[in-house]
């Protein structure tokens, strides 16, 4: 289908219609109502998401901003909060603190993948995915641009760019503190001093922290939030140097983070099973959630961060360059999910647990999972339960980068505009997914753990992914006209990553370990392996090495017209990808080893063409659009259409069996992609502003050869609307006070977060009479939250009265289905939060 064939099915689309009719409506009222009396304009917004300081209306794209003073009065704490307030954008924080997942138009981030989106700080390209997900604190602006940017960012910049740019040292001395309390435990603290420590030198300390407890009560451990729990503690301190012709930016930050993790339900899907109970086939948003994990689950995670940008004026343009090193370490350690698989059944310390709590209930599951006294083999045990039959899981993803960037750009000041650069970039990265006995004798947080260790290791998965990115890129703008720019970008990226593994040719260290209680090691010599990659040659003595190159040319074209100056139109076409990569070496022997041999009614495969590599992933996207301030510039309302083909979209999958668990990345052949976005903002008078938004996505899978029924389905973890709405008042306390009175409201849509969402997929279980499962529950439902903000300043002091989810909106954060397991691991909401932050300027 060609590009025009597809945008007029956009404009035919009634969504999409409708959206754009709205657009129009509120334009041509716009210019019948006259502003309120005393209105103030509102403030021009500049923006550096081009690397380069421009007016939002001379970016031929859709951006989205947050001030200082919005952050602060919207309590934008974490990037989740800024994100639920972008329309056509969502995301998925669950797992462990660097999980964090950005969905941007249709386009997923995805775990165990690179980011889809760029993550920009203070200028400089962040190249490890888990490091968006921080504390948001003294932040300068926030700017989310959408639609691909590999032109300017290069890889892994396919469905946009978040920049942070954080607040550069004073010229003249000054400080700053904060203290916060809230519910569930929450203390929070600041304390920031900068100013000039020598005439070309200026310098910033800052030390935040932040620590709570947590929703989620484990009614076996007697404990508030030990699976939800989080301390965040951070130092980052910052130089500028000023010179004859130009300015140099040293940064330092250093974080750690101990947090809970892993505080999932088991949904069952099995809807064949669901005449002997009705919770063998539950919709997962109306489960009651139960914690009962006898292990507090834990994730810790430390980073370091050190960069040094110039920024220097010469004869030929303004050069910028940047060299920086990041160094992050990142496990979690928690209790097994594969329980009802009975690998630990012969194991004496869980015969003992179970057979004590079979018989004395001291130790009850939630239905519909069961004990039956004196039969562990006849059970059905849940994930993470109050016993030791589950085991432990272990996962680490540790990184550790160099990149460098040099670039030469044109002043802005002239009709030809352009620019050249080059970045390279070096990343070692280690990945570990291990799963091990539990002895009762606790859990040491590495990937190999032998039989005398606490907890033996019995499956793993250890590799060394080794990746070097060599690109050059450039671009010009050129002023047609006065009011029309066009631009060319264009990028080329080559990367080239290895992997080496580090599993050894061992056996399961745990005696007894086997499914159902069936031992695999009852030969001598044992063939059995803890990587799978063994049991299918066992001959091999090691795992071999692999190594694989992937490259892209990424243009982009873009129009950018501007017949007056309060409107523009715009128009881009871009192409994006990330690089492709490795699963876990072994993936493919363990999935074909249990799963193989599950076939839908047709006679086909669960499964197909499964491997322990990836594509890359490449992305075209059009779109169109408008920027506009109206009635003397109180009102600024924008919209944009958008249409994407993707090809080889890399997607997450979940896998619970005998084996244990284990994370797969697999591409999605082809998708479709159409939508359109709207949002304004309203200074009504000058005490009151209402802003909101609204974002449409329709997705399509049309191919994707690992499951090729799931072929019409949408894409997953796509809502397929998000919006937006607010209001602010600002009023006077006396003479030197001011409240700012805010009420947000966002909306999210519902979601799927598998390609699998309906028809009877057989399962493990099907072979044991639970039959098959069918998906079409197995769906995070739309859901509303609101928050509340009250600061009152004066100038040096603030005080925050706030509220997140004030109506305690009880959604799903997540479902991850797990066909072949024939269920999926949910997450709950984090409920209704509040508290009171001061701080104080000197």
């Amino acid at each position: 289908m060609s590009k025009i064939e597809l945008l007029t099915n956009i404009i035919k689309n009634s969504q999409v219609l409708q959206t754009s009719n709205f657009i129009l409506g509120l334009l041509f009222c716009a210019s019948l109502v006259q502003p309120g009396a005393f209105a103030q304009s509102i403030d021009e917004v500049i923006v550096t998401a081009r690397q380069q300081s421009e007016s939002i209306l001379d970016v031929p794209a859709t951006v989205q901003t947050f001030s200082s003073e919005e952050i602060e009065n919207a309590s934008i704490d974490r990037p989740r909060d800024f994100i639920m307030m972008t329309p056509g954008l969502s995301q998925v924080q669950t797992l462990e603190v660097g999980d964090m997942q950005v969905q941007v138009r249709g386009i997923n981030s995805g775990r165990d993948t690179e980011s889809s989106v760029a993550l920009v700080i203070d200028g400089i390209v962040v190249t490890n995915p888990n490091a968006l997900n921080q504390e948001m604190d003294n932040m300068e602006q926030i700017e989310v641009l959408k639609g691909p940017q590999g032109a300017i960012y290069g890889r892994n910049a396919l469905a946009g760019a978040i920049v942070l740019n954080t607040k550069k040292p004073p010229e003249e001395f000054e400080g700053s503190f904060e203290i916060g309390y809230g519910n569930n435990g929450k203390t929070k603290g600041a304390f920031g001093i900068g100013g000039s420590i020598s005439d070309n030198v200026r310098a910033s300390l800052r030390y935040h922290f932040f620590e709570e407890d947590g929703y989620a009560v484990n009614t076996f451990l007697n404990c508030d939030g030990c699976e939800t729990d989080f301390r965040d503690y951070g130092i980052v301190a910052r130089a500028i140097v000023d010179t004859s012709s130009g300015e140099l930016d040293f940064k330092a930050r250093y974080s750690e983070v101990d947090a809970g993790s892993l505080a999932f339900n088991a949904s069952l899907a099995l809807i064949d099973a669901a005449a002997l109970n009705p919770l063998f086939y539950a919709d997962p948003n109306d489960h009651e959630f139960v914690y009962i994990n006898r292990n507090d689950p834990t994730n810790e995670q430390e980073t370091l961060n050190v960069s040094v940008k110039g920024v220097f004026d010469t004869s030929m343009g303004e050069l910028t360059a940047y060299l920086a090193h990041n160094d992050a370490k990142n496990y979690f350690l928690g209790a097994g999910t594969s329980n009802a698989f009975g690998i630990y059944n012969a194991n004496p310390l869980c015969l003992s647990e179970y057979n004590s709590a079979a018989t004395n209930g001291d130790r009850p599951v939630p239905a519909p999972f069961f004990y039956v006294p004196g039969n562990i083999g006849a059970s059905f045990l849940p994930p993470y339960p109050p016993i030791s039959c589950g085991g432990y899981q272990y996962q680490q993803r540790d990184q550790e980068d160099t990149s460098f960037e040099m670039r030469l750009s044109s002043s802005q000041d002239q009709d030809l505009r352009w620019m050249i650069g080059v970045n390279y970039i070096d990343v070692d990265r280690q990945l570990v997914v291990a799963y091990s006995g539990d002895l009762g004798l606790g859990a040491s947080p590495r990937g190999f753990n032998p039989t005398a260790g606490p907890n033996p290791t019995d499956l793993l998965y250890d590799d060394n992914l080794l990746s070097e990115v060599k690109a050059i890129f450039g671009n010009i703008e050129y002023n047609l006209s006065d009011t029309l720019e066009v631009g060319l970008a264009l990028r080329y990226d080559e990367e080239k990553r290895d992997v080496n593994n580090n599993v050894p040719r061992l056996n399961p260290q745990t005696p007894g370990f086997g499914a159902f209680g069936v031992p695999v090691c009852t030969a001598t010599p044992c063939n059995y392996f803890i990587n799978p990659y063994y049991n299918a040659n066992p001959t091999a003595l090691s795992i071999p090495s692999r190594s694989e190159t992937f490259d892209q040319l990424q243009p982009k074209l873009s129009l950018n017209y501007r017949p007056y100056d309060n409107i523009t139109y715009f128009a881009s076409y871009g192409v994006g990808f990330r690089s492709g990569g490795f699963n876990s070496q072994g993936t493919t022997a363990t999935l074909n080893q249990f799963f193989g041999n599950l076939q839908l009614a047709d006679g086909t495969n669960n499964l197909n063409d499964l491997k322990d590599s990836f594509e890359k992933e490449v992305s075209k996207a059009f779109e169109i659009g408008f920027k506009s301030r109206l009635l003397e510039n109180t009102l600024a309302l924008n919209g944009a259409i958008y249409i994407t083909d993707t090809e080889d979209m890399q997607d997450f999958s979940f896998f619970a069996g005998p084996f244990g668990s284990l994370r797969v990345v697999t591409n999605i052949d082809e998708a479709e992609i159409q939508g359109a976005e709207i949002d304004f903002k309203y200074r009504a008078t000058e005490e009151l502003s209402i802003y909101g938004g609204f974002g449409y996505t329709d997705t399509e899978i049309t191919a994707y050869s690992t499951r090729p029924y799931t072929a019409g389905n949408k894409l997953p973890y796509i809502p397929e609307t998000t919006a937006t709405f607010g209001a602010e008042y600002v009023s006077q306390l006396g003479n030197d006070w001011q409240l700012t009175s805010r009420l947000d409201v966002m909306y999210t849509g519902e979601t799927f977060f598998s390609p699998v969402q309906s028809g009877r997929i057989p399962n493990f279980f099907t072979a044991f009479g639970f039959g098959d499962g069918e998906f079409s529950l197995q769906k995070r439902d739309s859901y509303s939250i609101g928050n509340l903000n009250f600061v009152a300043t004066n100038g040096d002091w603030t005080i925050n009265l706030w509220s997140k989810n004030f109506t305690d909106e009880d959604y799903l954060e997540e479902v991850i289905p797990a066909p072949e397991f024939g269920g999926s691991f949910i997450h709950d909401s984090y409920g209704e939060s509040y508290g009171i932050n001061i701080s104080r300027k000197f």
